[in-house]
């Protein structure tokens, strides 16, 4: 990545990377794509999407509202009331903007690993998706990328 599509991500999420990311992502050696290892998102679009809850608004429930009375009852049985929607929105934005949480990747599964962009040394942590748990899964940057390249090379021998 180069750090023009470092800097395009800083805007479109409205957010300034920690310099130990920043130089992960641009002086990065992983082969293949980022779908090769998806626990470090090397891809600048696939970034901005995962953290598009920078720029949303927590009140705003039109994502989820489809028009007509066919669209109400669908809201009603997949979301319930709208003020309980709200009230679960209003806590994960709590956690994740306001906490500052930048997600750098996931484990294709139950697992987003993200770090916290307050921190001057960013540590990576895991965010349980079933169990809503979070953990640090590596001190450093450094650390999770000698983590991930293991992760690579056991996928790899496995094929």
């Amino acid at each position: 990545m180069t750090p023009t599509e470092v800097s395009t991500i800083e805007s479109a999420v409205g957010v300034s990377l920690p310099e130990p990311y920043r130089l992960a992502l641009t002086t990065l050696e992983l082969s293949g794509e980022w779908e090769d290892h998806p626990e470090f998102i090397t891809d600048a679009a696939t970034l901005v999407a995962q953290n598009r809850h920078f720029k949303m608004d927590a009140e705003d429930l039109s994502e989820y509202r489809s028009v007509g009375m066919l669209g109400a009852i669908k809201f009603f049985l997949v979301y319930g009331s709208g003020n309980r929607l709200l009230a679960t929105r209003r806590k994960w934005f709590k956690k994740w903007v306001a906490g500052r949480r930048f997600i750098i990747g996931n484990d294709l599964g139950e697992e987003q690993y993200y770090i916290v962009l307050t921190e001057t040394e960013p540590r990576v942590y895991c965010y349980e998706l079933e169990s809503h748990q979070c953990r640090v899964i590596a001190p450093s940057i450094q650390q999770w990328l000698v983590e991930v390249r293991r992760r690579q090379v056991d996928a790899e021998s496995e094929t």
